[in-house]
């Protein structure tokens, strides 16, 4: 009876080799016969080959977070059968329409606008997706950058904005992800039921989750797994700053590029749990088992008519998934031997004047955008202080970059003390903390904007805006949404595809080597402490010294602590 056993131990052992070389035979004979087809580990997918690029849009990286999923950290995703039509992008995670707007309801299609580039987004709760561009050639351990879109975690995803295809062509491997932002992202429910404790950090589990899935299937993709770099814009760059200072060691990509967006919007727990309360309060949803089985939409309006602003869902420093003080954390080295580059633009806050006519003075509470970016908010020194403090600071602050800027002009002053507070002074902290604990960083600074001779008159001064680099960076060379842009781009002696190659070039670069030097890129130093050299993106692009000298010292006097 043993020996039957053997044998028939045997027999499967035979029988199981058959069936994995025939598997084997059949995937690799299709791929000869299909060079668009890729075998990766949840089945064959079969891509679109267009210019000598394979792009391989709509990968599911998880299981759709739906049903008993909702709040729940992201699972491994289901195997499909047959081939896997990769040609489209999938749907992106469900958020309100614009949330400048207020909306009657929560609309699941809209156009977003990101860097002058508009494109139309479908939604359902079924999002975790991914999309990859490659050379079609045979290739073999190439760098891997994987980018997280923007959208102040409640908006955006991956879609045609970010085509990789032109990063890409500079022998990289490109990966686009969506990952749960708003209250099915950013929602700490721990309160409503312990079992969901750490929820308010879903939205960086998925990401985590996208980093993982490209390296189990790395060798597939042609890409090397131990080469990742992680990209990001606005709050893609902020979930970067978090995952920096995550208390895991280990860090699952070796270097990161963070643009326009540090750790300064990380909420602390208690932060977290009140938000969540006040959404339970404003209607009819109250239990975990409500806002678990609800229609998506009534949870988005729920959400929407507490009427707080954008980064009301954020990551949670909850001492697991981010660090309980990440200035301290990066301080103290926990991301030292991480490579990083990292920068803003010069005029951040100029994006939301061109979308929001009622953009007007952050500090007054009677305006749109006014009630929604009180500066002072962002400051924890001063944020829970008495409203004479408050006031106090802000005459201060207010008197102080009139001299430094030269000017009397209150919108000028205020925005710019906007984009230092949210964007500048956050990003120059972190090159100056990664730098002091012995770390490598590179720091810029986006300064280019459309000829005012390319502009209707009527417009606002829109300068270097919000995302405006994304275009340059991408290399997707369609400007046409942006104010100017399209008369620009077809004007003779443009600069435009100068400074693209000069980005895509740093950008990928850094990706291959760790360091953004290279032909083609003016010569960019290290940031540290001592010279505080920068890279000015612009028509004529260089590296300058302290080129913001002179409000960076405002915040050193004022132990600015973005976190």
């Amino acid at each position: 009876m043993q020996e039957c056993s053997v044998q028939t131990k045997s027999i499967i052992m035979i029988l199981l080799r058959f069936v994995m070389f025939s598997t084997s035979a059949v995937a690799g004979a299709l791929n000869e016969t299909c060079p668009e087809c890729v075998t990766l580990e949840g089945g064959m997918a079969k891509g679109v080959i267009e210019d000598g690029i394979l792009s391989l849009k709509g990968i599911p990286y998880a299981a759709p977070p739906v049903s008993d999923l909702r709040f729940r950290p992201p699972s491994l995703p289901n195997h499909w059968q047959g081939i896997l039509e990769a040609a489209n992008y999938r749907t992106i995670c469900p958020q309100i329409e614009d949330p400048l707007e207020s909306y009657p309801k929560a609309a699941m299609a809209h156009e977003v606008v990101v860097g002058g580039v508009t494109t139309r987004l479908f939604e359902d709760e079924d999002c975790l997706y991914l999309n990859v561009w490659k050379p079609a050639k045979q290739v073999r351990n190439l760098p891997i950058m994987i980018y997280l879109p923007g959208g102040g975690f409640i908006a955006g995803g991956a879609s045609d904005v970010y085509n990789g295809a032109a990063v890409a062509r500079k022998d990289v491997v490109v990966v686009t992800i969506n990952y749960r932002i708003g209250l099915l992202g950013f929602a700490e429910v721990g309160a409503l039921d312990p079992s969901y404790s750490g929820s308010g950090n879903n939205g960086l589990r998925d990401q985590i989750a996208a980093l993982e899935w490209v390296r189990r299937n790395a060798t597939a993709l042609g890409g090397d797994s131990d080469n990742v770099t992680v990209f990001g814009e606005s709050a893609g760059s902020i979930s970067i700053a978090a995952h920096l200072v995550s208390p895991s060691l280990k860090k699952p990509f070796q270097r990161a590029i963070l643009q326009s967006g540090a750790y300064n919007l990380i909420r602390t727990r208690r932060s977290a749990e009140a938000t969540v309360k006040k959404v339970m309060d404003v209607g009819s949803l109250k239990t975990m088992a409500q806002i678990k089985t609800a229609p998506v939409r009534d949870l988005l309006l729920q959400a929407h008519a507490t009427g707080e602003p954008d980064g009301f869902f954020a990551p949670v420093a909850d001492g697991s998934g981010v660090a309980l003080d990440p200035a301290e954390a990066l301080a103290s080295g926990t991301s030292r031997h991480v490579g990083i580059m990292l920068g803003t633009n010069a005029n951040e806050m100029n994006y939301w004047a061109m979308y929001d006519s009622k953009f007007r003075n952050p500090f007054v509470e009677d305006t749109d955008l006014g009630a929604k970016i009180d500066v002072f908010s962002m400051l924890p020194s001063i944020r829970d202080t008495s409203e004479e403090k408050r006031e106090e600071v802000k005459r201060k602050l207010m008197s102080t970059y009139e001299k430094v800027l030269g000017t009397t002009d209150q919108r000028t002053i205020e925005a710019a003390l906007v984009d230092d507070v949210i964007m500048t002074q956050p990003a120059t902290h972190l090159a100056e903390r990664q730098s002091a604990s012995g770390g490598k960083v590179w720091l810029y600074r986006f300064t280019w904007h459309v000829p005012p001779k390319y502009l209707d008159p009527a417009l606002p001064p829109l300068g270097a805006f919000h995302s405006i680099e994304l275009p340059f960076m991408f290399g997707t060379g369609d400007f046409s949404q942006i104010p100017g842009g399209l008369a620009l781009s077809k004007a003779p002696g443009s600069d435009i595809s100068r400074l693209t190659n000069q980005m895509l070039t740093a950008w990928t670069n850094f990706a291959k080597k760790g360091d953004p030097n290279g032909v083609g890129v003016p010569e960019w130093p290290s940031y540290d402490t001592n010279k505080r050299v920068v890279m000015v993106w612009s028509a004529d692009s260089e590296a300058v010294a302290d080129p913001d000298g002179s409000r960076r010292e405002i915040w050193e006097r004022w132990h600015f602590n973005p976190y």
